[in-house]
């Protein structure tokens, strides 16, 4: 059995390693970002390529997240490439998904917020009611936040490739001929 303090330890340190691997995955994430977004000149852009670096900072980075995967890279890739359907198409995708993906973790701390101001007012049936409620919640919000994610993280990493194949049949006009 476990004291206190190894408990308290033990929760500290898994905590610990969950930030870091957050913070490891989303300094990977930006960098695919960057690059995506290095790839379109500064004209077809409204913001500059370091604002997706504020991604990384708690709380700000949803909203940040929103501005930068939802209007900023899409918009300016449409601006670029107005008449690839592929690309569109994609960068429609990419706007749904960041939405529900800037969305999640609001929705987190809004439900965390509820069930705090239960516990404020003291009311027993509804304490328990909403700490299970929440914890199935909280559950769905999670896993659609991954999966949000993954699907973001996609849709930048395929919208680069196909930026790069209309660059290059930009540039080489005869390749469409092959």
């Amino acid at each position: 059995m476990l004291s206190t303090q190894q408990n308290m330890l033990l929760i500290m340190t898994t905590i610990g390693f969950s930030l870091l691997v957050n913070i490891i995955i989303k300094v990977f994430f930006i960098l695919s970002i960057n690059k995506t977004s290095k790839q379109i000149p500064k004209q077809y852009k409204k913001f500059s390529d370091w604002l997706v670096w504020l991604i990384i900072i708690p709380f700000f980075g949803s909203i940040l997240s929103l501005i930068t995967l939802y209007f900023n890279l899409p918009n300016a890739i449409k601006r670029y490439f107005p008449n690839n359907k592929h690309i569109t198409s994609i960068c429609n995708s990419l706007r749904r998904w960041s939405l529900i993906f800037a969305l999640m973790p609001v929705l987190g701390f809004l439900f965390l917020f509820i069930i705090i101001i239960v516990k404020i007012i003291n009311i027993p049936i509804f304490i328990y009611t909403t700490i299970i409620l929440y914890t199935i919640i909280s559950f769905v919000i999670s896993f659609t936040f991954i999966i949000s994610f993954c699907l973001c993280w996609s849709k930048v990493i395929a919208v680069r490739i196909m930026m790069a194949m209309a660059q290059e049949i930009q540039d080489k006009p005869e390749l469409l001929n092959q």
